[in-house]
């Protein structure tokens, strides 16, 4: 009972992000009803997403930096594991920032980020 209540928590924030976002500059993930999703974090991509992050810390919004790398964790020797650079997914990483979706994460809090990214001056 309580992975289906995360789960319908996750999807409602999920698809307010979905339609809070639709018509700004960042690139969100592709919303197909035949194929539900359960979103752990939300992920979105914006060119800078760097600087996003930096503005949202000064004001104290917490946005996630994971997957900021194409191989997680950070520092892994890519030697050793036979990393050869793909373009595509260095850039892709570098432009991907995370929107919360976990159970603390209100609605409200949702709609702060959502103005927040709206209002960036970015």
């Amino acid at each position: 009972q309580k992975r289906e209540r995360f789960q319908r928590h996750r999807n409602e924030l999920a698809r307010y992000y979905q339609k809070s976002l639709a018509e700004t500059t960042y690139t969100l993930p592709p919303h197909v009803p035949e194929r539900p999703s359960i979103f752990l974090r939300y992920p979105i991509q914006h060119p800078r997403a760097e600087q996003v992050l930096e503005q949202a810390k000064a004001r104290q919004i917490f946005l996630g930096d994971w997957y900021r790398t194409p191989i997680a964790p950070l520092h892994v020797d890519y030697q050793a594991i036979h990393y050869s650079p793909c373009p595509t997914a260095e850039q892709v990483a570098k432009e991907t920032l995370n929107l919360p979706t976990d159970i603390h994460t209100s609605l409200e809090d949702a709609a702060r980020i959502v103005t927040f990214l709206k209002s960036s001056s970015l």
